[in-house]
């Protein structure tokens, strides 16, 4: 959880980062480019991962409080996290979302200069640390904490309370984990007994759910283990990172998701 590794292939890796600090979130541009989550806080780094560029929020900010990172291109690009606020009479207080008094309001930043500048997006107000960003080159995308959902059709100009999307299904659904949107397709992962699975194919107006059987063979007992990570390239063909407290378990499928099978990390000889 405090390292990056990268590949070109699902046999070969190499060590991208490491650092002391757990690793929330990562978005690559290129083999050498690329912003890292750690700490709260966004960095860049056009080095392949040797050293790391603080850019959001500002050296000395500690109101702003950054977990997760999507970019579109180079220059457009979104990070999501919290940022404390005074608490309200009509927010519904969440004890692990109490921070020095004040309360981890879900907040989405975006950028269209790299970096260098970044707008508070208009987001309904929930709390929690909004761990996960996902998009599609088609506009649509997602935003989440464990238990509230945004959605945007625009690119992210506007945020919505995605209940006015989302299917009729149980509450025993679980807690939302990840997303992952490509075309007109994607995908939303909640974690309770099971995996369990919503998939749309035309950008959100219908979704089907299935169940994903992944055996892990981790002892991992940990209450809140790191969320897992997966990443389709087509319908069919996708990657799982079973994270846990201690290590990953990385699994692929042929067949959209219907079976999944362990592929074991080799990282280079030099490594």
């Amino acid at each position: 959880n405090n390292s990056v590794w990268v590949s070109t292939n699902e046999d070969r890796w190499r060590l991208f980062h490491r650092g002391g600090e757990q690793i929330r979130s990562v978005y690559l541009v290129s083999a050498t480019s690329g912003w890292i989550v750690k700490d709260r806080i966004l960095y860049k780094t056009d080095d392949g991962g040797a050293s790391l560029k603080q850019v959001f929020p500002a050296p000395g900010e500690q109101d702003v409080l950054i977990s997760s990172v999507y970019f579109a291109d180079e220059n457009h690009g979104w990070a999501g996290g919290a940022k404390l606020d005074q608490i309200r009479k009509d927010d519904p207080v969440i004890n692990t979302d109490v921070d020095r008094d004040r309360l981890r309001i879900s907040k989405i930043y975006e950028t269209r200069d790299g970096g260098q500048t970044w707008n508070e997006a208009r987001l309904p107000r929930f709390s929690g640390f909004l761990d996960e960003l996902a998009f599609s080159d088609k506009g649509i995308g997602i935003g989440g904490t464990r238990r509230n959902l945004v959605f945007t059709n625009d690119s992210g100009t506007s945020w919505s309370d995605f209940e006015k999307y989302f299917p009729k299904v149980d509450d025993e659904r679980g807690n939302f984990l990840s997303a992952f949107f490509a075309d007109d397709r994607g995908w939303l992962l909640f974690g309770g007994l099971e995996f369990e699975v919503w998939q749309t194919m035309d950008k959100g107006g219908s979704w089907k759910k299935s169940v994903w059987q992944i055996e892990s063979k981790s002892t991992d007992t940990a209450s809140y283990p790191p969320v897992p990570r997966f990443v389709f390239v087509d319908d069919k063909h996708g990657l799982f990172l079973y994270n846990h407290t201690n290590d990953c378990e990385v699994f692929k499928t042929s067949d959209g998701g219907k079976t999944w099978t362990q592929i074991q990390i080799q990282p280079n000889d030099d490594e």
